[in-house]
């Protein structure tokens, strides 16, 4: 499996959290998922995430849906602000 996109998103000492992209018996994947520091030093990826198909619905699902998500946020946090 060749990752084409590997980017670190979160980290805290031995976790970490990733988002990659990769390819896997020639089919695309997107991945958010948990990787832990082992005792070799080396990381290594853990059973805590999510692995989607990697195609242009997917993509768009997901732009939406963090779309809505930000809205929300924003306003969340516009209204409940001191005044």
């Amino acid at each position: 499996m060749d990752d084409l996109i590997d980017e670190v998103i979160w980290e805290d000492g031995s976790e970490q959290l990733r988002f990659t992209v990769s390819e896997f018996r020639g089919k695309m994947y997107l991945s958010l998922r948990y990787w832990y520091l082992t005792f070799e030093e080396d990381w290594a990826p853990t059973t805590k995430g999510v692995t989607l198909p990697y195609n242009p619905d997917t993509v768009t699902y997901l732009v939406e849906a963090f779309s809505k998500i930000l809205s929300k946020t924003e306003n969340e946090l516009y209204f409940n602000l001191p005044r």
